[in-house]
């Protein structure tokens, strides 16, 4: 493994450099959505984790107990008045709050997700036909490399290798990046129950 120690390191430069492309590409449209990077995080966390307890958000984020409360504080009262995340007391232990993805929120990160996904589409759409089925199988290898690394960890490896994607509806977007159609819903639907 000693003699790909090069190899590895320019392919870790090449997938940052891409990310770095890629998300100064997205420059504008990111700020139309008004969160900060720990917002995003946490969004990303309810998202792929479900409703958590604040302690396990904090856990799972790396800050403090008061910092996560502010970071939850402010992605629940909104300036726009539509929550992203909404508060929950624990019916069996009322001391206990839980933190979930309202239905404006999970619209948020699909648009974050759409985002890259038009990009990356425009950039490979560039390649020829065996650049592409080299682009892809290169692609292929990397997954199944990462997925059996965490494996090994113990982590819950839940997407298989070649598992499709299903096609993303075109959105059309709000203001501040939110799907317009369903903004109005959100805002009755999604309710805060309780302050932390």
């Amino acid at each position: 493994m000693a003699e790909n120690t090069a190899q590895i390191q320019e392919t870790t430069n090449l997938y940052f450099e891409i990310l770095q492309h890629l998300n100064m590409s997205n420059t504008p449209e990111w700020l139309q959505l008004d969160l900060t990077f720990q917002q995003m995080k946490v969004l990303y966390i309810l998202k792929h984790n479900g409703t958590l307890k604040m302690k396990e958000l904090h856990e799972k984020l790396g800050v403090s107990m008061p910092t996560i409360t502010g970071i939850v504080n402010r992605l629940v009262e909104r300036k726009d008045g539509i929550p992203l995340v909404a508060r929950e007391n624990c019916p069996e232990d009322r001391r206990e709050v839980w933190a979930r993805l309202t239905t404006a929120g999970a619209e948020t990160t699909d648009t974050l997700n759409d985002l890259n996904a038009r990009l990356v589409e425009k950039s490979i759409n560039r390649l020829d036909k065996a650049e592409l089925e080299e682009a892809k199988s290169g692609l292929e290898r990397i997954l199944k490399a990462v997925v059996e690394q965490r494996r090994e960890m113990g982590e819950n490896v839940d997407r298989r290798p070649n598992q499709e994607r299903p096609p993303r509806p075109r959105r059309t977007y709000h203001r501040n990046g939110v799907g317009a159609s369903s903004l109005a819903a959100s805002r009755h639907r999604d309710t805060v129950t309780s302050p932390v």
